[in-house]
């Protein structure tokens, strides 16, 4: 259903995502110079859609799509939180 953000988030940060940085800055740094702007663009519309499709359930639906790959717990906040940074950061 998210194509774009699953490869995002379980590649850069993933289980081998320090790779890519330690930083949620150095990451997406990254992935900007791995993919087309276009497919950029697809991430920001996929994060839309994804809490635009959660509104009342995000952390759940963050945990059940991301969980078993990512923890938030590392990032030192919360999906929705999460989720805006990342936004920031690929607006940039």
């Amino acid at each position: 259903m998210y194509p774009e953000l699953d490869q995002l988030i379980g590649i850069y940060f993933g289980e081998d995502g320090s790779y890519w940085g330690g930083t949620m800055d150095e990451r997406v740094f990254s992935y900007k110079g791995d993919v087309a702007p276009e497919i950029r663009q697809k991430v920001l519309a996929e994060i839309d859609d994804f809490q635009r499709n959660h509104p009342n359930d995000l952390e759940r639906a963050f945990e059940e799509n991301y969980g078993s790959g990512l923890n938030l717990s590392l990032w030192k906040c919360a999906a929705a939180s999460f989720l805006y940074e990342l936004k920031r950061l690929l607006q940039d």
